[in-house]
């Protein structure tokens, strides 16, 4: 069986899709976005966006099936969607029928929900500027941005590189579920030690943020658009027209989950292990169920309880995914709650929680686990 397709991954590129995202419709039903994803910045930096969409007609995607182009709509239809809301800084109250019908349709052929997620904005908002070249921060651009700012563009990519990098966390996954989680004693050590350098890879990664993403910037301009739909008017949704919905979170990285369900990093409370498991219906339903199974089946513990002297290169993993988290709460001290005094609905985080508290009851999940 070949567990990569089965739950629609690479092992090349990891949770990424296994080849660069189409940055343009060919199909010609489809080309009118092509041309107001064109001046889409434009458009909402001059708050004339919610106007203009006005003469895009309710496009019809009963007969689109390649799966590239139901990624690129579905991520230009989701910033469309929170570029139409947040125009004006203040909830428009709800979405015009153009948008909500052909997105519903896209929905529900991706088993998606209506909202801007992480899978949409980061996973499939990406391209190569050299394709000779690997995927690295200086050789990408975004497909789609809400501001012409370098700094929204960095935070995003920044996150495609971080995934990109977590690529080997994804074939010891697959590594479990392919050998039945029977992975032999003399492995094991290799194992973890993979494990562990990868962590300690994505964090020196995410520490690269301050390097071009200001917080000022990110909280003024790019933040407020990631923000949650709360009762939001579907308009034409034959079902629950009014909807509410978490916006875009790491919390829906499925990397970062991973690492938690291999590890068995128990995060039992309701404050973080409820919310971590509503996240994971925003992602493709393939990685949600790859992290049930191996959530479910890790044989960590096993591992541990069988050869102590494991204990350590286990206890280094901890510690390495704890200090990520560690410099994830610093980010977000220093780009949410040191500008909350600036212009942003409100101080929750773009997921609709209080990030500090969420962070710090994960970093505690984390440092807990150390045997």
């Amino acid at each position: 069986m070949d567990y990569y397709n089965h739950y629609k991954l690479s092992p090349d590129f990891g949770f990424l899709p296994n080849r660069p995202p189409i940055s343009h419709f060919s199909t010609p039903s489809l080309l009118p976005l092509n041309q107001v994803a064109k001046v889409f910045t434009q458009k909402l930096q001059q708050k004339t966006f919610q106007l203009s969409i006005q003469d895009l007609a309710t496009l019809d995607f009963s007969s689109i099936h390649k799966q590239e182009e139901l990624e690129l709509a579905y991520l230009y239809y989701s910033v469309f969607a929170h570029g139409f809301v947040w125009e004006k800084g203040v909830a428009s109250g709800y979405l015009p029928p153009n948008i909500v019908l052909p997105w519903l349709q896209i929905c529900e052929k991706l088993d998606r929900v209506p909202i801007l997620t992480y899978n949409s904005i980061v996973m499939h908002n990406w391209k190569l500027i050299d394709s000779n070249q690997k995927i690295s921060l200086d050789n990408l651009e975004t497909l789609i941005c809400f501001n012409d700012l370098v700094d929204e563009a960095w935070f995003f990519l920044l996150s495609v590189e971080l995934e990109y990098i977590g690529t080997p966390i994804v074939r010891l996954g697959i590594d479990l579920v392919k050998n039945n989680y029977k992975i032999q004693a003399q492995k094991r050590a290799q194992f973890l030690k993979t494990l562990s350098d990868s962590i300690l890879a994505i964090t020196n990664c995410l520490s690269r943020m301050y390097e071009n993403c200001d917080p000022h910037n990110f909280y003024t301009y790019l933040r407020p658009f990631l923000s949650s739909f709360e009762s939001i008017e579907y308009r034409g949704a034959k079902e629950n027209p009014f909807r509410s919905y978490h916006g875009g979170s790491a919390a829906q990285s499925s990397l970062i989950q991973l690492i938690d369900c291999i590890l068995q990093i128990d995060h039992g409370s309701e404050r973080t292990g409820q919310y971590l498991k509503k996240m994971r219906f925003y992602m493709p339903k393939e990685h949600r169920l790859f992290l049930e199974t191996i959530e479910k089946n890790s044989p960590i513990n096993q591992w541990l309880t069988e050869d102590a002297p494991l204990r350590p290169l286990y206890n280094n993993c901890i510690k390495r995914i704890t200090h990520f988290r560690q410099v994830h709460l610093e980010i977000v001290a220093k780009y949410i709650m040191g500008q909350k005094q600036k212009v942003g609905p409100g101080h929750t985080g773009t997921g609709g929680t209080n990030p500090m508290i969420f962070l710090k009851a994960l970093k505690k999940d984390s440092s807990d686990q150390k045997r």
